[in-house]
């Protein structure tokens, strides 16, 4: 899974970009191909960016990403448009919306680091207070939830300075989980991010080493609260107090099944709101933006209706004789994704208007971080998009609104009433 909101950068085996739904393999595809195509290596690699996919449409954790990305890029437009000048990027601290920066702060909070290393050993897995994100939350009293706010620190290879323990850590850990044990993908160890849950149990509660299905079941629940690493965290620990011995995903749906449904609620409540976001994502109004509106909602309400059946739908795979025919038959039920083969450079779906759904997050990050140009240059070359141009794209891409054709984030531009206007970039953010 990616860590910026839209980039394209070499592929080396696989990639998921989370709110954009399109998944990136280091694969060449062609008309009419099969899943029978697929090499062992590469359906493993498949299955791992696709869980990414399910736990961006189905788990609280996804809804909260999609529906803050959403607003903040809503909160950019509606900025600009009151403006004279279009200055980037925005300092959200000063911009003088509410919560704005708060809940931006408390977002990344809770997904935590995404250090990618292979450690030698853990010294410690301990529950921290974390004052500064309490000190961010108290002066917005919207968002302060009332106590002190913790973090889960690893504290690994004798050094001083930990990684903080959150969604993305059990996001990665789950979809490997999931691809090594039921798809023969290579085996890691003490490897940041795919090995982060199991380091967890081996320091809090080794047990639970034997039986990936259940850890897999614990991500898959932990998805399920706003902050996943702490809710995974206190899971374990809570198992591990109370030396709690679950021998079959059975045992843990029974156990926690009270859980699973309480933090359902939280789920029905994200949803309620991702309609009203995906408009603002997805202009009903905007050129070739009608089908991509009408996908992402139905991704998130099949995801939804899907929990709502079997609530650990994911981690049942274990259950399954054919995993593989189950995945399969999930990609028959849920809109398909789109896909980037990047051995030829090119977007495979099968309709055309679906290659605009990563158009808004890559805006999105532009207005975040302008000075390295429109994030969407090489998706636009793949796309073979004709009004390409290197020079004004990489500095200037807001000059994209002057020409006679309109490149995707020129839509949004002049869609939104802010194409013509002064732009000033401040280089040094």
């Amino acid at each position: 899974m990616d860590n910026k909101l839209f980039d394209i950068g070499k592929i080396i085996e696989g990639r998921y970009y989370p709110g954009t739904f399109l998944i990136g393999i280091s694969k060449e595809f062609f008309d009419g191909m099969k899943y029978s195509d697929f090499t062992e290596e590469e359906m493993a690699t498949f299955v791992h960016e696709y869980i990414h996919f399910l736990q961006d449409i189905s788990t609280v954790a996804g809804g909260m990403n999609y529906n803050h990305k959403s607003k903040l890029l809503q909160l950019h437009f509606s900025l600009f448009q009151i403006n004279p000048t279009v200055n980037l990027p925005v300092d959200l601290e000063s911009c003088g919306v509410e919560n704005a920066y708060a809940q931006t702060e408390l977002l990344s909070f809770c997904e935590g680091n995404r250090l990618e290393k292979r450690l030698h050993h853990i010294n410690k897995v301990i529950l921290e207070k974390e004052e500064l994100m309490t000190e961010i939350l108290k002066s917005d009293s919207s968002t302060y939830p009332g106590e002190s706010i913790y973090q889960i620190c690893i504290y690994y290879n004798d050094v001083d300075i930990p990684t903080v323990f959150g969604s993305h850590y059990v996001m990665e850990s789950m979809a490997y989980l999931i691809e090594r044990n039921l798809f023969g993908a290579k085996e890691r160890k003490k490897e940041l991010p795919y090995n982060a849950c199991e380091m967890v149990c081996e320091y809090l509660y080794p047990e639970l080493l034997t039986t990936p299905e259940i850890i897999v079941a614990l991500c898959e629940l932990s998805l399920m609260h706003y902050h996943s690493g702490f809710e995974f965290f206190m899971l374990v620990r809570y198992l591990a107090k109370k030396e709690i011995h679950l021998k079959s995903l059975d045992d843990f749906y029974e156990y926690f099944d009270a859980t699973a449904k309480a933090f359902l609620e939280n789920h029905k409540a994200l949803l309620d709101e991702i309609d009203d976001n995906v408009n603002i994502m997805y202009p009903r109004g905007f050129p070739y933006m009608l089908v991509p509106n009408e996908y992402v909602k139905a991704y998130f309400k099949a995801g939804y209706s899907m929990r709502q059946h079997y609530t650990f739908f994911i981690s049942a795979l274990f259950k399954e004789k054919m995993p593989v025919e189950k995945i399969i038959s999930w990609v028959d039920m849920f809109p398909l994704p789109m896909f980037l083969d990047d051995i030829k450079h090119e977007l495979y779906g099968s309709i055309d208007n679906l290659s605009m759904m990563p158009v808004p997050l890559a805006i999105l990050q532009f207005f975040m971080t302008p000075s390295r140009g429109c994030p969407l240059l090489k998706y636009c070359k793949y796309s073979r998009i004709e009004v390409v141009e290197d020079t004004i794209c990489t500095v200037k891409p807001w000059e994209q609104c002057n020409k006679e054709v309109l490149c995707p984030m020129a839509i949004y531009l002049t869609g939104f009433d802010i194409g013509k206007k002064e732009y000033t970039v401040n280089a040094k953010i």
